[in-house]
């Protein structure tokens, strides 16, 4: 394992303050050079990693990934904690319950499994008949809702294991679910290129926001609830949007653009002076938003590998400091901090996993 600094590219009221390193070619730029990186130590999954969460501290990170393993890392002492295969196919999401102490993961095997910390499964909930894509818990760890590529969401009890309401909806190939915080809906995203918002009680569709363009591959909840955030496909700068929907008034409120690839996660959270949002993307980069002014006041990739950013997490750690975890195709994971503010946004060092 290894900690770098990592080349921060600052926007500040749409002026470049340093010039843009290229991801795509950044590693054959480097061979043969007498400043290139160390070679990295093996990454912690051998394929990609598709999900990323912390565990209730900002130092302990569960991932899931496309080798069918969830692994649980304590990045401040640099080491795996625990691994272990929790599916006979890729996993697709991975969460963890503050409540029950516990991590959920989904599943191309059409499974959920709730599993202690040691890896050791509590409860298992089937019914899907496709690769489940989508999982979403509630606030207060008692419910789970989850969706797939076979069109169908489901609500569950979290305490027994029992399904509680299903639904089908025609062409609602599931990309991502997100539980509203301090509600009992939870959205959803869709192929079909909507945003749906639903009841977890009844499945009552209770939101469809306009569909657009490009379909949404990811989604995430405002802490207050009242915004969802969404990331788009897209290729070559075209449709790769970060997009906030207002759930009170049910409508768009904003696009943000800046990535060249199409969106692989994104999040918000409470900075030092407003909300912001956090994505991933295909193009190798994470961004900071800030919400207020739709504006990136930050952009960043792994210097020393040039890979897709597949998920990410936030938390806020000791001392205010925002530490975000990031998932990647080539199997690492990042864990760095963002300090400052929309004049100074930096992100210090970076751990490699």
């Amino acid at each position: 394992m290894y900690v770098f600094l990592i080349n921060i590219q600052v926007i500040t009221m749409g002026n470049r303050k340093s010039a843009p390193r290229s991801t795509a070619h950044s590693k054959k730029e480097s061979e043969g050079s007498a400043s290139a990186p160390k070679p990295l130590p093996p990454a912690i999954h051998t394929d990609a990693v598709n999900s990323v969460t912390f565990c209730g501290s900002p130092w302990v990170v569960a991932s899931g990934g496309q080798d069918n393993k969830i692994v649980v890392s304590d990045w401040k002492k640099e080491k795996k904690a625990c691994s272990w295969q929790g599916h006979s196919r890729g996993v697709t999401k991975i969460l963890y319950s503050r409540s029950k102490q516990c991590l959920y993961s989904s599943s191309r095997d059409k499974c959920i499994t709730q599993w202690n910390l040691q890896g050791q499964e509590e409860r298992k909930f089937t019914g899907h008949d496709m690769a489940v894509t989508g999982i979403a818990l509630s606030g207060d760890g008692d419910k789970l809702a989850s969706g797939s590529r076979d069109g169908f969401i489901y609500s569950w009890d979290c305490n027994t294991g029992q399904q509680t309401a299903k639904k089908h909806l025609s062409r609602n190939v599931v990309t991502s679910l997100t539980w509203i915080e301090g509600s009992q809906l939870f959205a959803q995203t869709s192929e079909d290129k909507i945003v749906h918002i639903w009841d977890s009680r009844s499945l009552e569709n209770v939101i469809d926001f306009p569909r657009q363009n490009y379909f949404q591959t990811c989604c995430a909840s405002s802490p207050d609830g009242n915004y969802v955030l969404t990331g788009s496909n897209g290729f070559e700068g075209h449709g790769c949007l970060v997009s906030i929907w207002d759930v009170r008034t049910k409508e768009k409120v904003l696009d943000l653009a800046g990535h060249s690839q199409r969106i692989t996660d994104c999040s918000f959270i409470e900075g030092r002076d407003g909300l912001r949002a956090l994505s991933t993307s295909a193009d190798g980069t994470v961004g900071i938003w800030n919400v207020d002014k739709g504006t990136k006041i930050a952009s960043s990739s792994p210097k020393s590998d040039s890979t897709i950013l597949t998920s990410l997490a936030p938390i806020r750690g000791p001392g205010g400091v925002i530490n975000i975890c990031v998932g990647a195709s080539s199997g690492y994971i990042y864990v760095f901090g963002v300090r400052g503010d929309d004049d100074n946004t930096h992100l210090n060092e970076v751990i490699i996993l």
